[in-house]
């Protein structure tokens, strides 16, 4: 069994929605980061448009739909969708 971890809401008995995203990943990392070994794994951030072609067909290999992408300066929005846009992808 494996765990993927790529957002937190809620920690060390703190709502920590109303920090950015990247703040967000920054306290998974803190807390979880290090346990690969035991199956946890805090999903990274895509730092090329290369590391997430190769995301995107890795997810599609695996019988996924696709990937859920968010802004580094995002808040969470509970219970909401904020705007996005979609951008068609053709995996080579």
């Amino acid at each position: 069994m494996s765990v993927k971890l790529f957002d937190v809401l809620y920690l060390h008995g703190q709502m920590v929605t109303l920090s950015p995203l990247a703040e967000r990943k920054r306290l998974l990392r803190s807390s979880f980061g290090g346990l690969e070994a035991a199956g946890i794994e805090v999903i990274p951030f895509a730092e090329s448009v290369s590391s997430l072609e190769s995301r995107i067909r890795e997810s599609l290999e695996h019988g996924c739909e696709g990937l859920v992408l968010k802004k580094r300066d995002s808040l969470y929005s509970c219970g909401q969708r904020t705007s996005v846009t979609l951008t068609p992808f053709s995996p080579m």
